[in-house]
């Protein structure tokens, strides 16, 4: 057993260093950065960030299509769209943490974008995922979409109901249906 020695504060750069006081958090990026790959990142790091680490951007990225103050979680995959390019969903994914140590893993290149109850997660969702929500059609998913961009993450389900056209009828319906 250890005991602690020191009587003042450790400074800054200790703590950031310190194992035990936040595990890794890695995101892959790819596309049209300089030096794609995974990085580890703080908590709270940015897309713009992880876009400097892979020493920025190529000439032919398309910004217009990437929300570069979107905050990041672990095992994100940013994907740095060149100009005329077209992407299929966001330019930030997220990959679900298993919640069962039975649950199956994603195929590989794969994203997850439901539990295990089958229920449709906020954050991950596609265009496709949130049409098979109650009441919930292509245009009302390109809206939850754009708020999403538009946001970030979704805090709680209950955020669900500040896009546009979502009001507590609608929520209701789908309340059993969606997780974060």
């Amino acid at each position: 057993m250890s005991t602690k020695v020191a009587t003042s504060p450790a400074p800054p750069e200790a703590k950031r260093s310190s194992p035990t006081k936040e595990a890794a958090l890695y995101v892959d990026i790819k596309g049209a950065v300089k030096h794609p790959g995974v990085y580890k990142i703080a908590s709270n790091e940015r897309v713009s960030t992880v876009i400097q680490r892979a020493g920025g951007l190529l000439e032919q990225a398309d910004l217009q299509q990437v929300n570069l103050a979107q905050k990041l979680a672990d095992q994100a995959v940013i994907y740095i769209p060149r100009v005329g390019e077209e992407t299929v969903g966001e330019c930030v994914t997220f990959i679900e943490q298993p919640t069962t140590a039975t649950a199956p893993a994603p195929a590989s290149g794969a994203t997850s974008t439901s539990t295990a109850e089958g229920k449709v997660n906020l954050n991950t969702a596609s265009k496709d995922d949130l049409t098979k929500l109650t009441g919930i059609g292509p245009k009302k998913a390109e809206q939850i979409l754009a708020y999403r961009q538009e946001h970030g993450a979704f805090k709680s389900i209950d955020e669900i109901k500040q896009v546009s056209g979502i009001g507590e009828k609608t929520f209701t319906s789908i309340k059993d249906q969606l997780t974060i």
